[in-house]
């Protein structure tokens, strides 16, 4: 298994980036990060999500764990926010309710899955022209 800096270095190096870039993003010194990649120190562990999310990927990747495919991580979302809207459709149905109420759960589903992925639901919104 990859010790954290082995990791920063494959991902710096599969991004095109380079460790000045981390350091710079970060506001750290480029000494640091050589310190994190050499094994000599490791970052502390409020940063995994920053230095995650510039190489692009999991901070539990970062610490050695089982990457999952983006487009694995987008299928599997996908199929939870399907598997809701049916399950609710179901229950307002059984329900007897209207039309409405049916696309006000929806609603709350889709709002939720979107702050799930990091979106506020106003930012999700289009802006009008």
């Amino acid at each position: 298994m990859k010790n954290i800096g082995e990791v920063i270095e494959q991902k710096l190096v599969e991004s095109g980036r380079t460790r000045a870039d981390l350091a710079r993003y970060l506001r750290v010194s480029k000494a640091t990060i050589s310190y994190w990649v050499s094994g000599r120190s490791r970052p502390a562990h409020d940063r995994l999500r920053e230095i995650a999310n510039f190489l692009g990927c999991g901070a539990g990747e970062l610490l050695g764990e089982r990457s999952q495919g983006l487009e694995e991580v987008k299928n599997e979302r996908l199929r939870s926010v399907v598997a809701n809207l049916i399950a609710t459709h179901q229950r307002v149905l059984k329900r007897g309710a209207n039309q409405s109420s049916l696309l006000t759960s929806i609603e709350g589903i889709l709002k939720g899955f979107q702050e799930v992925e990091g979106n506020s639901p106003a930012e999700s919104k289009p802006k009008p022209r």
